[in-house]
Formats: structure tokens, C-alpha cells, sequence
């Protein structure tokens, strides 16, 4: 069976072991060793430590900070969304796209939403219906899915990064998960403040150290994981997977 343990206590546990570390050597820990311990990055242990200090060692400020964006630059204002209903309002009938052409005709000096941002805000409002699924074929739920082969954990295991936003602190965020594919367990989800294969090694690294290595790894074709420029596509993360392979 996996151990369970919560993001918080992991987060706890790693300051304490640090400032541990820390009074027993005067100041002078190995932060990367301790990350390693823990499973998390570097840089992700060296905000933990600030935040830490900056708060005068008091570990409720450990607690999960929100991951919000602070802004949505798509955003579709209060004005124009009632221009949107009004108009949905006069044809009733019309979809977003004739209903979008219409708009632009109109008023060209306009920036009006995207197609499917003005279907969004209709949807929203309530000024669209549901559509009734189409009567077919039943498709096996087998066939469609795509890790019908796994059997256990550990057959196949996801990764992969989740864009990008910025915090409420203006800190640029790469989330990074690791996820079993059958299982559907979330094995790691770390916030990083760049897309850095090396930072990615050591996540997997302390991955495989807790649950084992999966049979297969599953990922898209960008960097950090592949290399367009290298040999065969095979990136420095890339090759160090195919060494544990081997």
C-alpha cells in the first residue's frame, strides 16, 4: 500500500528538519540534500525558508498560498456581456458565430469575445439550452480508453506541465504533476518557477525512491522532455530516464 501523509505536515516536517540542521551546524546546511529527502526542488525549498523567516519562524505561515491567477486578461466585462444578451435576446435562434458576425457588422469599431467566448457567456446568463446527446452506436468504454492496458499501479505513470500564471505575489508559476495512470493518484504536483528538466529529474528521482519505478512514463513531445536539437529528440532528462531503463 502507498503511505499517505498531507502536503501541509511534508511541508512542516521539511522546516523543522531544517531548522534543526541549521542550529546544529550554525547556519550551514546542504539545502539541495534536504530537498532531495523531501522530494522537492531547490528553489521550491528555498521560498519555504524565506517565507519562514520573513514570518519570525512561525510555521502557520506554511500553510498553502493560492495558486490564483491575479488577473484574467480574457475577461469578458460586465458591459459587454449584457451587449451580448441583449443581442442573443433579439434572435433568440442565432448561435454564437452568426450571432458574433452580426455584432461585428454592426459596430466594426467593436472588439467584441471570441466565438466560444461569447457561447461561455451565454451559457453563463443561461440563454442556451443543453443540447440532447445524438442516439448511436454505443462506443466501448475500452476501446476509448487511453490506458486500457494498465492493469496495476506503477504500469504507467502521467507527467506532465500545466502552463503557466502568475501568483498574487507576481511569481511566475510552472505547475508540475506526476500522476498514476490507473489509479489516477496525484504522486506529485509542484509549483516551479521555470520549466527545468533538472528540476523535474529531482522530482522524479524522489518519485521512484518512494513508490518504485513505473514500467512506462508518459509525456508530450516539449521540452523538457524531449529536444528537437539533440540526436533522436532525446533531451538530458530523456537520456538520464533511458539509463534507469537500461
Amino acid at each position: 500500500m502507498w503511505k499517505r501523509t498531507d502536503a501541509l505536515s511534508e511541508r512542516v516536517k521539511f522546516i523543522l528538519e531544517w531548522e534543526r540542521r541549521w542550529k546544529a551546524s550554525k547556519g550551514r546546511i546542504d539545502v539541495a540534500e534536504l530537498s532531495r529527502i523531501y522530494g522537492v526542488s531547490r528553489q521550491t525549498a528555498h521560498v519555504w525558508i524565506k517565507r519562514y523567516q520573513d514570518a519570525g519562524h512561525d510555521l502557520r505561515v506554511m500553510q498553502e498560498r493560492s495558486r490564483r491567477p491575479s488577473s484574467n486578461p480574457r475577461a469578458v466585462s460586465l458591459d459587454m456581456q449584457d451587449r451580448l444578451v441583449a443581442a442573443r435576446k433579439q434572435h433568440p435562434r442565432w448561435g454564437p458565430l452568426k450571432l458574433r458576425a452580426w455584432l461585428v457588422e454592426r459596430h466594426p469599431q467593436i472588439s467584441f469575445p471570441s466565438v466560444s467566448g461569447i457561447g461561455a457567456v451565454l451559457r453563463r446568463r443561461g440563454m442556451t439550452a443543453a443540447r440532447k446527446p445524438r442516439r448511436g452506436a454505443a462506443v466501448s468504454a475500452t476501446i476509448c480508453a487511453p490506458f486500457a492496458d494498465c492493469e496495476h499501479p506503477n504500469d504507467v505513470w502521467c507527467m506532465d506541465f500545466k502552463g503557466w500564471f502568475h501568483t498574487h505575489d507576481s511569481v511566475k508559476c510552472y505547475p508540475f504533476t506526476l500522476i498514476d495512470a490507473l489509479s489516477r493518484m496525484l504522486l506529485r504536483c509542484d509549483a516551479l518557477t521555470e520549466s527545468n528538466g533538472d528540476f523535474v529529474r529531482h522530482i522524479l528521482d524522489s518519485a521512484f525512491r518512494e513508490y518504485g519505478l513505473p514500467k512506462r512514463l508518459r509525456s508530450d513531445g516539449g521540452p523538457p522532455f524531449f529536444s528537437a536539437a539533440s540526436p533522436a529528440s532525446l533531451s538530458k532528462l530523456g537520456v538520464w530516464l533511458l539509463r534507469l531503463a537500461g
